[in-house]
């Protein structure tokens, strides 16, 4: 929902309901004025009281060890105690004082840093510079004349492929807005998320090419076997519980205070003994199914469930690395095993030209 004009009822909206988007045209707009929104206020005010209050947790941590161990030296050492016991109790002394360090050093630097963004949300101390969004390793992040931006929503959701002018708190880096600045090449843009797909989804382009073809590598047969293996041991661990159970209802014998929980690992057990199955079938076959279309994400819903992607009907397991490199919104090509659903490769595909008044246009 956008908010073109700037009459009051529009600011009350935003206000109320603050769309929490690095590229909306308003914030980009205030803040090249030199101003920050009440939006923007509202989500650094977040912040800024989660970072005073790791920086208290860290304080206490440093300060609060030495002191704690030094008062249980002193209430149980004994008046006449002797020279090593001393030289002993000193040295867990210092230690105590070194293990505290770090704490009160990182508690005095995130200190250090919110009085900072707080002076400068007072005195709108807003810059803006040239940057990229790049992959870190876990993440993407925000990049200005080589400092890291914070950003203070909890997604950033800019594509890679863009070169943005960001406007952001001067000393404390808060990443405030974004406006797109210029486009890197179609084919510049694909390889660089190409490239962080691979890393994350643990296949090489080798692989890729084989997957194209129908059939699966001899890397990716290992790797599966891996997995075979890690289910196979799942199931001797579920065995080595549900025999027991067994053999006691077949004796005749009621153990109700566990049955329920028995039950259900029996259930566990066979889903695992399918999911061994499959895979194994998989494995043997070596054939390789493919679809293609918009890559969406979930999230896991409770404990004990996994990141995946969402391609129609079709859901993959994929670690958190690989969950945070997929760009929403644009069309991939999915290589996996037809059975089990196993994701195997993973590619880009070139944005398609869209017609505009009879005319092709890039998007």
């Amino acid at each position: 929902m956008q908010f073109p004009t700037d009459d009051p009822i529009s600011a009350w909206l935003r206000r109320k309901y603050p769309q929490l988007s690095f590229l909306d045209p308003y914030e980009a707009a205030a803040n090249r004025r030199g101003e920050l929104t009440p939006a923007q206020r509202s989500s650094l005010n977040w912040k800024l009281a989660s970072e005073s209050l790791t920086a208290i947790v860290f304080l206490l941590i440093g300060f609060g060890l030495p002191l704690c161990v030094g008062a249980a030296l002193i209430l149980t050492t004994p008046r006449d105690i002797s020279p090593a016991a001393f030289l002993w109790a000193l040295a867990l002394g210092g230690g105590a004082c070194l293990l505290g360090l770090p704490g009160i050093v990182n508690g005095i630097r995130r200190w250090k840093s919110f009085i900072t963004a707080r002076r400068e949300i007072a005195d709108n101390d807003v810059a803006e510079g040239i940057g990229t969004v790049v992959w870190s390793g876990d993440i993407y992040v925000a990049v200005v004349n080589g400092h890291r931006l914070r950003p203070i929503y909890n997604k950033l959701n800019l594509p890679p492929a863009m070169h943005y002018r960001f406007h952001y708190l001067r000393s404390t880096y808060w990443l405030l807005s974004a406006e797109k600045v210029e486009q890197v090449s179609t084919q510049e843009a694909t390889q660089l998320l190409f490239n962080t797909l691979t890393v994350t989804n643990r296949f090489r382009a080798s692989d890729l090419d084989m997957n194209r073809s129908g059939r699966i590598t001899v890397r990716q047969r290992l790797r599966m076997g891996w997995s075979l293996l890690a289910r196979l041991w799942g199931v001797a661990v579920l065995c080595w519980v549900v025999i027991p159970f067994l053999s006691m209802r077949w004796f005749g014998q009621e153990y109700s205070l566990f049955q329920f929980v028995a039950e259900s690992i029996i259930f566990a057990l066979l889903a695992q003994i399918l999911g061994v199955f499959t895979l194994l079938v998989d494995v043997i076959r070596g054939r390789v199914a493919k679809t293609e279309g918009a890559g969406q994400r979930q999230k896991p819903q409770g404990r004990g469930e996994h990141h995946h992607y969402v391609f129609g009907n079709l859901r993959f397991e994929v670690s958190r690395q690989a969950y945070n490199a997929l760009i929403i919104g644009k069309r991939y090509r999915v290589y996996y095993m037809p059975l089990s659903k196993k994701l195997l490769s993973i590619e880009p595909m070139p944005d398609v030209a869209k017609l505009t008044n009879g005319q092709p246009s890039r998007s």
